[in-house]
C-alpha cells in the first residue's frame, strides 16, 4: 500500500501526480483499455456517491454507474455507438472497478 495524504491507496493503482500532490487532486486510474482510460476522482463528493467510474478520451469524459446496472449517467460528448462500446468494457471490468473503488475509499 502507498500512503498519500494520509489516505491508504493500492499501489497497482496508476498515479497521474508527483509526490506532495494533494489527495483533493488525485484521479487514480482503475485501467486503460483501446485508448480509453477508466478512473474516477479521489474526491467524489461528501457525501460519497455511489460506486462509478469515469472514462476519457481525447477531452471527452463520461461518467457510468455501475449499479444496479452499468448505465450512463454523463456524457460530455460520445456518441451512442461509443457509449455503447464503453458500458460493455465496464461490465467486464465491473468487479476490478469496484474493488478499485473500495481499496481507495477505505
Amino acid at each position: 500500500m502507498l500512503i498519500v495524504s494520509g489516505a491508504r491507496v493500492s499501489s497497482r493503482l496508476s498515479y497521474p501526480f508527483s509526490v506532495g500532490t494533494t489527495i483533493a487532486h488525485v484521479m487514480p486510474t482503475v485501467f486503460c483499455e483501446r485508448g480509453f482510460r477508466f478512473f474516477f476522482y479521489s474526491n467524489e463528493c461528501s457525501p460519497r456517491e455511489p460506486v462509478h467510474v469515469h472514462v476519457e478520451r481525447g477531452g471527452v469524459e463520461a461518467k457510468f454507474w455501475l449499479n444496479p446496472v452499468v448505465q450512463v449517467a454523463y456524457n460530455g460528448g460520445y456518441g451512442a455507438r461509443t457509449l455503447r462500446e464503453l458500458r460493455g468494457i465496464i461490465e467486464a471490468n465491473a468487479d476490478l472497478i469496484e474493488r478499485t473503488w473500495n481499496a481507495f475509499f477505505a
